[in-house]
């Protein structure tokens, strides 16, 4: 959690490293850049995220089908008891 926390203070951080380390770039792109760097870092962690889920829920397809055939097969068996 600290980390999580720390994590704009050490963006904001490098951004002024990066402005201290070339004095023609100017200050709005040298926080563009750190930025940019952990949106794109955001973004395929949320891609892999989503890959993951995606293939979890697919193992549950099977299961899906079943259950709904059960169901079919439970309707249909209480329907011919109460058919006189």
């Amino acid at each position: 959690d600290l980390a999580l926390g720390a994590l704009p203070v050490l963006v904001m951080a490098s951004g002024y490293g990066l402005r201290a380390a070339w004095d023609d770039l100017p200050l709005w792109a040298a926080m563009l850049i750190p930025a940019a760097t952990l949106i794109c870092i955001a973004g395929i962690m949320a891609w892999i995220g989503a890959n993951k889920i995606s293939q979890a829920t697919d193992v549950f397809q099977r299961t899906q089908s079943e259950m709904t055939e059960n169901v079919k097969w439970v309707k249909a068996a209480l329907r011919r008891q109460s058919a006189p």
